[in-house]
């Protein structure tokens, strides 16, 4: 199998993987809880095919040698659009990181707020009733 082969059966698995995670997403009803993530989830399962075909158009010139532009375009934009998205949804998944705490000094938020340390509890302490 030459690698070309090899890469463009990866991306056809990794558009099923896609498919199957959306297919599951919205059964389960969760694009109300995480709409970020159903907007990413809509992003990948619409861009992967449309790019597929300009990366297969481009290596068989089947647009007039106009695909690997529109190729190069499509995928940054996607690449941009998923970096966004990815951002909002770490916001969904994580919320409480992102609040303010209630000793800091500004309302700006820090990712560390739920972090609690701790010293070791006295079930990990030597003691020498133990020895």
């Amino acid at each position: 199998m030459s690698s070309q082969t090899a890469m463009s059966l990866m991306s056809l698995v990794e558009f099923g993987l896609w498919v199957a995670l959306a297919f599951l997403f919205w059964g389960k009803n969760l694009d109300r809880r995480f709409p970020a993530m159903g907007a990413y989830l809509v992003l990948r399962v619409v861009s992967t095919p449309v790019l597929l075909v300009l990366f297969q158009g481009q290596a068989r010139h089947w647009f007039n040698d106009y695909a690997y532009s529109c190729y190069f375009f499509a995928y940054w934009a996607v690449y941009a659009a998923s970096a966004v998205i990815l951002f909002f949804v770490c916001q969904e998944v994580f919320p409480p990181r992102f609040r303010p705490s209630p000793g800091s000094r500004g309302s700006e938020p820090s990712p560390f707020a739920g972090l609690h340390w701790s010293q070791p509890s006295s079930a990990c302490r030597l003691s020498p009733s133990s020895i």
